[in-house]
């Protein structure tokens, strides 16, 4: 008798168990098409950070930090009922030195604005005309390019890969160091013409970098 029911107890677990591995495995795969769905129709930018460091005559150095950033395109930023004079997308990416050293030291630089490597340039949209669509705006030390809201494209694209954009001169203090910041706000902007077949889910990357670091 005892056998029999320790017999039952064994199909009651085995029937258990072969039940529950379908219900897990249908879980977890719905949970894995809602967060790809999730991912697919969120706007995200992109942002990575370094750190470099430009060593210079007269026991001077500029220290750099930067953090590059993208925008990646998605299809809910472009249908044309959403069109707005209001970004869809926006990010910012910048370029913090540190001049240190003996007072009176001077570090001058260029600060270049690139594409990103591997990654394809933008190119506007046919029939945008003046409308805005990526655009782009640098500021801190003395701008050269882009010191209002300006297409991307008309500052790098893919011929133009890189382009000085500012040009800093820091003079080292009583207080051995001084600094500067400069920075590029991307802004991507749903015009009123079909921009899917050209932008969606592609990521436009962009880099600022130290160029022509003297001492005087």
């Amino acid at each position: 008798m005892n056998n029999e029911v320790n017999q039952n107890n064994e199909t009651e677990k085995s029937s258990s168990r072969l039940l529950l591995a379908p219900i897990i495995s249908v879980a977890a795969f719905l949970i894995m098409i809602f967060g790809a769905g999730y991912a697919y129709f969120t706007a995200t930018t992109q942002m990575n950070t370094a750190t470099y460091q430009i060593n210079m005559p007269s026991q001077t150095s500029l220290v750099c930090t930067k953090q590059d950033c993208g925008v990646t395109i998605t299809p809910d930023q472009m249908t044309q009922a959403n069109n707005s004079t209001t970004a869809k997308a926006s990010n910012t990416c910048y370029l913090n030195c540190t001049c240190s050293g003996t007072q009176g030291a001077i570090c001058n630089y260029n600060v270049t604005l690139a594409n990103y490597s591997g990654v394809t340039p933008y190119a506007p949209t046919s029939g945008l005309g003046s409308m805005k669509e990526f655009t782009v705006q640098i500021t801190g030390c003395t701008v050269q390019a882009a010191s209002s809201e300006t297409q991307v494209n008309s500052v790098v694209n893919s011929t133009t890969t890189s382009k000085v954009v500012s040009k800093c001169s820091l003079t080292v203090p009583a207080a051995g160091s001084t600094s500067a910041s400069v920075s590029a706000t991307f802004k991507w902007y749903n015009a009123d013409i079909d921009q899917t077949s050209t932008h969606a889910n592609h990521t436009y990357k962009y880099t600022l970098s130290t160029t022509s670091g003297t001492v005087g």
